[in-house]
C-alpha cells in the first residue's frame, strides 16, 4: 500500500491530510509568501483552478503553462495585454485537455506541496468570489477525485481503503468478490442527478437497507455507481464549504494570479451571457441553430452533438426548459422524462454548470455547419451566441469584433 503521504496528496479534503499539515507546522500563510515563480504549492493550486476552468484537472508542469507565464511577468512588473492573456487562455485549453497528468509526484517536498495545493486552491476561489465558476471548480474537483478511485481501484488497492474513504464523506459500502453495496440513504441522495432512468431505486436489488450491485465481468462495472457516489458526495462537500471568508492580505498576496483568473473568467462569462434580450426571435438565430431547431420541430431526429448544441443555445438566449423540451417533442424517440433530465443537465440545474454550445470552428468540424451567411464570415464571428446578440441589439455591431471567442 502507498504511503500515507501518498494518500493524503491524493486526497488532500481527508482530515488526516489536514491534521499532517498541521503537526509538520507547514503553514498556508508560509507558502503564499514564497516566490510565485518556485513555488510548487501555488503552481499546482494553480492547476486545480486553472484546470476547472478550461473544464479538466491535470497537473502540468508550469513551464508548459503559457498563462502561468503571464503571471510571473505580471508578478516581475511587466503589463501584459489582456489580449495575450486570453490568447494564452485559449491555447492551453488543448495543453490540459489532452494531458493525463493526475497522479501524485514522488519526493516528499512535491507530495506536501501537492497536498498545500488544495487549501490555497480553495483560497483562490474564494477571492475569485464568482458562485457561478465556484459550482464548475466544485463539479472538476469531484471528477478528479472519481478519476484517482478508478486509478486506485485498477490497480489492485484493497478494498478497506474505498470503504474507509467512503465513511470520512458519509457513504457506508461494503465490497465482496462478488458484490459491492450502498446504504440506501447515499444511494437516493447521490443518484438523484444520474440521467440513467435504470439507476431509480426502483429498479435495484434493496435488502435490509442496503442498495446491492453484483459484479458480473471484471473491472469496476459493479463500483461505477459508488464511485460516481463518491463523486458527488464530494462536489457537495466542496459547494457547502466555499466560498471561505478569506482575508484581504492573502487575496493580495495571490493578486497576479487572482487578477489573471478573475480577466478570464469575467470575459467567459460577462461578454458571452446575453442578459434580458426579450422574446426569442427564430428569425435571427444563425444558419446552424436554425436549421437544428426546423429539424427538431419537424420530428427528425437530430444527431447527440446537433441536440446538445440547440438545447445549450435555446438555454442561454432564454428559452425554459419546458418550451425546450416542446422543441424536442416531435422527435420520434421522444421521452419526456429522459428529454427533460438531459435538458436540465445540461442548463446547469444538475449538472451545476451551464454548459455552452459549441463554437463555430467546432460546429464546422462536427458538420453542424449550415449555409454561412456574410455575418458567419465575419473574423470575428466564432460563435452562435455572438451572432444571436449582433441580430437582437444592432447596438452592439461596433463591439462584436472586440468579443473573444467562447469557450465552448
Amino acid at each position: 500500500m502507498m504511503s500515507m503521504l501518498r494518500t493524503y496528496a491524493r486526497y488532500p479534503f481527508l482530515p488526516e491530510a489536514r491534521e499532517f499539515i498541521s503537526k509538520k507546522g507547514i503553514s498556508v500563510y508560509e507558502a503564499l509568501s514564497e516566490n510565485l515563480e518556485d513555488n510548487r504549492a501555488i503552481q499546482d493550486a494553480w492547476n486545480r483552478v486553472f484546470g476547472a476552468f478550461l473544464g479538466k484537472i491535470a497537473f502540468i508542469p508550469s513551464v508548459d503553462d503559457r498563462v502561468w507565464e503571464m503571471i510571473l511577468k505580471m508578478n516581475s512588473g511587466y503589463e501584459i495585454s489582456p489580449s495575450e492573456v486570453l490568447d494564452a487562455s485559449d491555447y492551453m485549453r488543448d495543453v490540459y485537455g489532452e494531458s493525463e497528468e493526475i497522479d501524485v509526484p514522488h519526493g516528499d517536498n512535491e507530495l506536501i506541496a501537492r497536498i498545500i495545493s488544495y487549501p490555497i486552491a480553495r483560497i483562490m476561489v474564494s477571492c475569485l468570489n464568482d458562485s457561478r465558476f465556484l459550482r464548475r471548480y466544485g463539479l472538476k474537483e469531484a471528477e478528479l477525485f472519481r478519476k484517482l478511485l478508478e486509478m486506485e481501484w485498477n490497480s489492485g488497492t484493497e478494498r478497506e481503503f474505498f470503504v474507509e474513504i467512503g465513511k470520512k464523506l458519509g457513504l457506508s459500502i461494503i465490497i465482496s468478490d462478488e458484490w459491492a453495496a450502498m446504504d440506501v440513504i447515499s444511494y437516493v441522495k447521490n443518484t438523484a442527478q444520474m440521467k440513467d432512468p435504470r439507476k431509480k431505486l426502483l429498479f435495484q436489488d434493496v435488502r435490509k437497507g442496503m442498495v446491492y450491485f453484483k459484479k458480473r465481468s471484471e473491472g469496476n462495472e459493479h463500483m461505477d455507481v459508488i464511485f460516481r457516489s463518491f463523486q458527488q458526495a464530494l462536489q457537495d462537500k466542496i459547494l457547502s464549504e466555499l466560498p471561505l471568508n478569506v482575508p484581504d492580505s492573502l487575496c493580495e498576496s495571490l493578486s497576479p494570479v487572482i487578477s489573471v483568473l478573475r480577466l478570464i473568467i469575467s470575459n467567459y462569462y460577462e461578454n458571452y451571457r446575453l442578459g434580458d434580450l426579450g422574446e426569442v426571435e427564430v428569425e435571427k438565430f444563425p444558419p446552424c441553430m436554425k436549421r437544428l431547431y426546423s429539424m427538431a420541430k419537424s420530428g427528425i431526429n437530430l444527431p447527440h452533438s446537433g441536440r446538445f448544441a440547440l438545447t445549450a443555445f435555446l438555454h442561454h438566449i432564454g428559452m425554459s426548459v419546458d418550451d425546450i423540451v416542446k422543441v424536442f417533442s416531435a422527435s420520434p424517440d421522444f421521452n419526456e422524462s429522459i428529454t427533460r433530465y438531459q435538458v436540465r443537465h445540461i442548463s446547469g440545474e444538475i449538472s451545476g454548470v451551464e454548459y455552452m454550445p459549441q463554437k463555430c470552428s467546432v460546429m464546422v468540424s462536427e458538420g453542424l455547419c449550415y449555409n454561412p451567411d456574410d455575418l458567419c464570415r465575419k473574423e470575428w464571428m466564432t460563435h452562435p451566441l455572438i451572432y444571436y446578440r449582433v441580430k437582437k441589439e444592432d447596438k452592439r455591431r461596433g463591439k462584436a469584433g472586440k468579443n473573444r471567442d467562447i469557450q465552448g
